[in-house]
This record gives structure tokens, sequence and C-alpha cells, in this order.
């Protein structure tokens, strides 16, 4: 991703993330509403409401919105498909530490580490 990209979605997590575009994102995306929930360490019904609303979320859930869009697209790449990078998410890793990815993407620095995997799979490297 360009310095131009990554610019621009730190202006949009500054704007802050309307509840119509998690929608449509959330929608997109191979995660459940539950998945969303647990990840942003918002309820569910928080979630829908915004949703529901169109509030914008925080610079913080904005941030991690964007970083969860970002790395399942470029798994989606990797993988071929996001249903595919799902299963991948749900299982065990050994080269992760036996950890399930998912469990990871909970902070920027698991983010960070799934999309360095990402990088070493599409490589071949697998560790």
């Amino acid at each position: 991703m360009s310095d131009l990209e990554q610019i621009s979605l730190v202006a949009t997590a500054k704007r802050g993330i309307p509840g119509r575009v998690f929608n449509k994102l959330s929608r997109e995306s191979p995660l459940s509403l539950a998945d969303w929930s647990s990840l942003l360490g918002l309820s569910q019904q928080t979630l829908e409401r915004y949703k529901r609303e169109g509030r914008r979320f925080d610079v913080m859930h904005s941030d991690k919105i964007l970083q969860l869009d970002v790395l399942l697209k470029r798994g989606g790449e990797v993988f071929g498909n996001r249903e595919r990078f799902y299963e991948w998410l749900r299982y065990a890793n050994p080269a992760l530490g036996g950890v399930i990815p998912l469990d990871l993407a909970v902070s920027s620095f698991g983010v960070n580490l799934l999309m360095n995997e990402l990088g070493r799979i599409e490589h071949g490297i697998f560790a």
C-alpha cells in the first residue's frame, strides 16, 4: 500500500467511519457481527445502533475497522478469495505459535503480524 493510500486512510479514520459505510463493509465481509463486536470491543447492540442510525465511529474504532478491511482484502488476494482466508483465520496456526489468527486481530500489533504472515504465505515462506 502506498504512502498516499495510507494517508488517505488516516484522514478517513479521523473523520470517522459512518454507520452506513460500516454496514456495507460488514455485509461484504465474511466476519459475523459477533466477530466485529469482539474485534472492535463494542457490543453487537452498539454496532447495530451505529448501522441503523448512521452514526460515525470514533477515530479509534474507525482506524480498527479500516485495518480489518485492509487485512480482509489482502487475505482475499493471497488466498484467492475471502472465504478461504476466513477459514485460515479460524484455525490454530503453527507458524503463529498455535494461536488462532483471528484472535490476534484484536490489536494493531496482531493485524501487523497477520499482514506479515500473509506476505510470507504469498512468497511461499512457511515457518
